[in-house]
């Protein structure tokens, strides 16, 4: 067998890989969790000192604080563990010196051999991160620093970026025609100004330039580059959500969409923002981009309108139509399998006939959609006798415009009346829609029939997104539908779109409690722009009726400014009691709650308990006050509004109402210390669950119950029912929920000392809670890694993250108990001393909270 081969690798974390060689295969094993963190910080110190080392020196170095015999003893330990762990042949140890004898390599090494070389890539190459992460040793904070500053020497010097740009562009689903001077023209529009909007009528090829410039030129935009769809925005402080969810940032009910976007953004690297179909909030929504551009310096924001934006330092460019050879190209190419030659199609006359359609793309795309059925001479004969009568119906339009309402008037009027009908009717819906939704609203009973036909003709398009096919439209053909609609059909129709989506609102709010939560949440979603135009179309009493079933999507999905300016929307127009008053408040209670504004929950949801008529919606809203008298820490209170909850729904026979209210019984229970009788109220809330099928509750009960096990040290129980709960919460997309289960999960790893499980399950759940904007929940987070640092030895990493869970419990008005940030400050300051203990706690209440966060997760990548 040849000689064992170690690699250590430091950068980015801590592992520790050994190759043995035997015959043509190799075998590898992987070491990347010790005993304690003191322990490979150990090893680490000899990688990077490779010599022999007095036993006395490193038994002061790693333990300058503990007497001599019991230093010597963890010393004792930690050797004994590394022997173990790396066998005997890796250290050589004697009775009064250590050092390593077996070969191996390290990283951090190589770099600094590279960068000595001046092999700049193979430097940035090599540096996978700062040097073991989580460790804060003085003398590795050191070295650190003195890597990192050598590591910015690399990337000066070297000619590649650190990290490949993002590059968020659509696919196209079609090729792409000409225009390549004007993609090459937008390099110095790019670079030379830092708002270029492009202009030309509907169908004119805006977007699919602006996306082929951006594809092309993103080298110009190391920063990254992203696509930002605006054609459901109808309102201007919507656009700055839209930029956010197309840089796929969380929605965090704390922080404005703006800071969230120039956090993100703000760098000293070029990024691009493709703000597309910008017309209909052209005239709004154009400070919101001076904003954007003056919030962050490294921004460039290229722009496709029908209108010029007029804000300074705009630089216009009109998109013009195709050239005569290009316009041919794309004809033939969107021809397809129509047989043009047996037309006797020459290229002279299919230019003739782009030549009549202005070279508009759109046009000529509607054009070629019909050459299965038309000649080119007989398609240009058609569109002659359109022109005129557009022409003498309405000179205002321009002849460009003209020949795009030609094209589209000519297929609108191949088509047969109830394809017509059908067509104009679709112009009501906002973003997309479903056969259903199409077949309803406009009272086709043939519409999937329809939508196939109209598909086929290029007048809308489908996509397959969760399982059914989802109809949309461009909108300039939107727009002319719509114009083909009289005062009355538009009013009908709109009436009919706003009572389907009310109507589904209703059905999909009954189907959040069973197994097709997590469809119905998607459907939602994919339906939103549809739903807000329903509210707009709603009288003042059905906004109420829709806000009373439209919020809890709101809540799950973190819609959270969006759903309360709705809701107080809502209820600014309606009396001032009833129930459906009371349901909205109770739900304008819940997204206050969510976001964290305390007060305006506790009088909110007081509100609704107040001026309920009914008892059941005034159970409800009672349940949802007695959540925020949990969150506050007032449990009597708590306990009993979730007591008076049960009483009324167990003797009204709603076990759903019931199951709800012994959950939350039990985990008032639960945090008062009663854990017997929490797991009374847990299991009957399970065994209710089961009998009505609510997965979702019971997902939340199995989770709550899990805790309470722990608390009774039946662990094997705890984790199966976590488990359970985790599985369950996968399968309904519950994110939120998700999170709960890992990080109950990783704690009773902990307390099993599966330290490298619990660091994996505590990681993912703070970073999916990070991404979801869950304040409250990144404070449980930054008390369990403190809990898991201190159970590792380790007890100034926990005080530093005790103190930024502190000053987040302050700045989130959730301080932690007295009692346990008492007991938890008298077990590291006894670890400690005092002095240490106080600098520590320190640093972390000095924290913000994306260093709270990077802290806590890189604490954990030196397993």
């Amino acid at each position: 067998m040849a000689p064992e081969q170690w690699h250590v690798a430091l950068l980015g974390g801590f592992c520790i890989t050994r190759n043995d060689s035997v015959g043509d295969g190799r075998d590898e094993t992987r070491i990347a969790h010790f005993r304690t963190r003191k322990t490979a910080a150990l090893l680490a110190y000899l990688v990077l000192n490779p010599r022999r080392h007095s036993r006395d020196t490193l038994t002061d170095t790693f333990w300058p604080d503990a007497d001599f015999d019991a230093a010597r003893a963890s010393f004792r330990v930690a050797l004994s563990h590394l022997r173990k762990s790396l066998g005997e042949t890796f250290l050589g140890v004697d009775r009064n010196t250590i050092g390593i004898v077996a070969p191996f390599a390290c990283d951090v090494t190589a770099f600094e051999q590279a960068s000595r070389a001046k092999r700049w890539d193979e430097a940035r190459r090599l540096y996978k991160g700062p040097l073991l992460p989580g460790f804060w040793e003085d003398w590795i904070v050191a070295e650190r620093e003195r890597l990192e500053v050598l590591y910015e020497t690399v990337l000066q010097q070297s000619a590649v970026a650190p990290l490949e740009p993002p590059l968020a562009l659509p696919v196209t689903p079609s090729r792409f025609f000409g225009r390549e001077d004007e993609i090459e023209q937008m390099a110095s529009l790019l670079t030379e100004n830092r708002l270029v909007t492009l202009l030309g009528a509907g169908g004119i090829g805006k977007t699919r330039l602006s996306i082929a410039a951006a594809r092309r030129h993103a080298a110009l935009f190391p920063g990254g580059v992203w696509f930002v769809p605006l054609e459901g925005v109808r309102e201007a402080e919507r656009i700055l959500p839209a930029v956010r969810d197309a840089l796929g940032l969380p929605r965090d009910p704390k922080t404005a969409p703006l800071e969230q976007i120039a956090r993100c953004l703000i760098g000293p690297l070029p990024c691009l923002l493709v703000l597309d179909n910008f017309e209909q909030v052209a005239a709004l929504g154009a400070p919101t981009v001076s904003l954007l551009l003056a919030r962050v310096p490294n921004l460039t924001c290229l722009v496709s309108s029908r209108r010029r934006l007029g804000v300074p330092g705009e630089r216009q460019k009109s998109v013009a139509p195709l050239p005569e050879a290009q316009s041919v190209a794309l004809f033939r190419d969107r021809a397809g399998e129509a047989d043009l030659s047996a037309q006797a199609a020459t290229n002279e006359a299919v230019a003739a006939l782009c030549r009549d359609l202005e070279g508009v793309p759109l046009a000529i795309e509607l054009c070629a959609a019909r050459a299965g059925v038309f000649t080119v001479t007989e398609m240009r004969v058609r569109l002659a006798e359109r022109f005129a009568l557009l022409t003498s119906s309405d000179a205002s339009r321009t002849l460009r415009h003209r020949s795009l309402f030609a094209a589209m008037d000519w297929s609108y009027r191949l088509l047969t009346l109830e394809q017509r009908r059908f067509f104009v009717g679709l112009s009501v819906f906002r973003g997309g829609w479903t056969h259903e939704a199409a077949e309803s609203v406009c009272e086709e009973p043939s519409a999937a029939e329809i939508l196939a036909q109209l598909r086929e003709r290029t007048l809308v398009a489908g996509t397959q997104e969760s399982g059914q096919i989802r109809f949309r439209m461009l909108e300039s053909l939107r727009e002319f539908g719509g114009e083909r609609l009289t005062k009355g059909e538009q009013t009908r129709l709109e009436s009919r779109h706003a009572a389907f989506f009310l109507s589904a609102a209703e059905r999909g709010n009954a189907m959040l409690s069973s197994g097709a939560a997590a469809r119905t949440l998607d459907g939602f979603e994919a339906d939103h722009d549809n739903y807000r135009a329903a509210f707009e179309r709603l009288d003042a009493r059905d906004r109420l009726r829709f806000c009373s079933e439209f919020w809890k999507f709101w809540e799950i999905r973190g819609h959270f400014a969006e759903g309360s300016r709705r809701l107080t929307a809502a209820l600014a127009g309606c009396p001032r009691s009833g129930d459906l008053r009371a349901k909205v408040l109770s739900g304008l209670g819940a997204l206050a709650y969510a976001q964290g504004d305390h007060a305006a929950a506790l009088s909110t949801q007081e509100e609704a308990v107040a001026i309920a008529e009914d008892l059941s919606v005034a159970a409800k809203a009672r349940n949802n006050l007695g959540l925020t008298f949990l969150r506050l820490g007032r449990l009597a209170e708590a306990q009993a509004s979730f007591e008076q909850t049960r009483r009324f729904f167990a003797g009204t026979g709603n076990r759903e109402g019931e199951s709800a209210a012994l959950n939350n019984l039990g985990i008032v229970r639960r945090r008062q210390g009663d854990f017997e009788g929490a797991r009374e109220a847990l299991e009957a809330a399970i065994l209710l669950d089961q009998e009505v099928g609510n997965q979702q509750s019971l997902a939340y009960a199995l989770n709550s119950l899990g805790l309470v096990l722990i608390a009774l040290g039946r662990r094997d129980e705890a984790e199966a029912r976590l488990g359970a709960s985790l599985a369950l919460k996968r399968e309904l997309n519950d994110r939120a929920g998700v999170v709960s289960s890992l990080f109950n999960l990783g704690v009773l790893a902990a307390e099993r000392e599966q330290f490298p499980k619990a660091r994996r399950l505590q990681c993912e759940a703070l970073e999916l809670r990070r991404e979801l904007g869950l304040r409250h929940g990144i404070l449980e987070s930054l008390g369990g890694f403190a809990g898991l640092a201190l159970a590792e030895g380790e007890p100034k990493s926990a005080a530093i993250l005790l103190g930024a869970q502190i000053a987040l419990g302050i700045a989130l008005s959730a301080p932690l108990a007295p009692e346990e940030q008492e007991q938890a400050q008298k077990e590291l300051r006894a670890a400690l001393g005092h002095e240490d203990f106080k600098s520590a706690l320190g640093r972390g209440t000095a924290m913000t909270l994306e260093e709270a966060i990077a802290f806590a997760l890189a604490s954990g990548s030196g397993e």
